[in-house]
């Protein structure tokens, strides 16, 4: 963990949660050798698509908190009438 601190230059325990949220999703794991712990991804098509996305390949839509939690509030009112309740 020591060298993924150094290269990102953020705390241990940010890189600790980073990694736990990432075991968590099953997007990485690890093996330990002795003190060493190597991490590796488990879901490299995952990974290259979220790459690919953040690379530009996408558009970018800026928009406000007020005006996702809007839409939000739109899409679950437009689910919630069509499904009847």
């Amino acid at each position: 963990m020591t060298d993924i601190k150094d290269l990102l230059e953020i705390s241990q325990s940010n890189v600790s949660q980073h990694l736990l949220a990432l075991r968590r999703e099953k997007v990485i794991d690890f093996h330990e050798d002795g003190n060493l712990r190597c991490y590796y991804v488990t879901r490299p098509r995952l990974v290259k698509e979220l790459l690919r996305f953040i690379s530009g390949d996408y558009p970018v839509v800026e928009r406000s908190a007020k005006t996702v939690r809007r839409e939000g509030q739109r899409r679950k009112q437009s689910l919630s009438e069509s499904c009847g309740t």
